[in-house]
């Protein structure tokens, strides 16, 4: 049974998100469903639980916290080398600028912005069971509920199962983007923040609001224009 609030009734965005459940379990939906526990507020304040798969491990999502720092500097070992080149928004080898740097995207993550940035990382143990397009399609339906235009994010030229993890989900490609490594890319661009790695990724979008499309494009376009005026 579908856990819902005190009063019985559901949100717009458990709805969304139970739907998008039903996807990942497909025909076995029938028999995962009294696993499934969905208890959103609202976009902050998400409990999820859920199995896996067959034979898998109970997980929770959950919005992070100031809490978590500690948590998510660890997760670094939870990554193989190659998961840790191919997610680097961190400077994983550097304590003290990693923990500034998790810092500082928790701070963020409560921000709202017009086209929000979309980053995924599973760690290796736990790859190879969905888990990657589960989370994508999750962040859609918040990005929906919370009203936003598009979603983007980058991907690395040789993350081929990103890539296809992406495309699955309903992104299209958008055009190669040189991208500061390590640091914010958006404060990169403003000159806020420095870094010395940069490469060459993929930009993609998925457009929510399609009268914007055109607007949304354009946007995209210059700022693959200005990060490659950084470099």
């Amino acid at each position: 049974m579908v856990a819902s609030h005190s009063d019985n009734s559901e949100s717009e965005l458990e709805r969304g998100i139970v739907g998008v459940f039903r996807e990942y379990y497909g025909d076995d939906s029938s028999s995962y469903h009294h696993y499934l526990s969905v208890k959103t507020v609202n976009p902050w304040g998400m409990n999820i639980s859920f199995l896996s798969g067959a034979e898998g491990s109970a997980l929770m999502i959950r919005n992070i916290t100031q809490d978590d720092v500690v948590l998510l500097e660890s997760f670094k070992h939870e990554l193989s080398d190659r998961s840790r080149e191919l997610f680097c928004p961190y400077p994983w080898d550097d304590p003290d600028k990693l923990r500034e740097a998790i810092t500082a995207a928790v701070r963020k993550s409560i921000e709202f912005k017009d086209i929000p940035e979309l980053g995924v990382a599973i760690a290796d143990s736990y790859q190879g069971k969905g888990l990657g397009f589960l989370a994508v399609r999750i962040l859609q339906e918040v990005a929906k509920n919370l009203k936003k235009d598009a979603i983007e994010l980058t991907t690395a030229l040789s993350n081929h199962g990103g890539w296809s993890t992406y495309l699955k989900a309903g992104f299209i490609y958008t055009g190669d983007i040189k991208n500061p490594l390590e640091v914010d890319a958006t404060l990169a661009v403003l000159g806020q923040v420095s870094t010395e790695r940069y490469r060459q990724e993929r930009q993609m979008v998925c457009i929510i609001n399609r009268k914007k499309q055109q607007e949304i494009m354009s946007y995209l376009e210059l700022k693959r224009e200005l990060h490659t005026g950084v470099l």
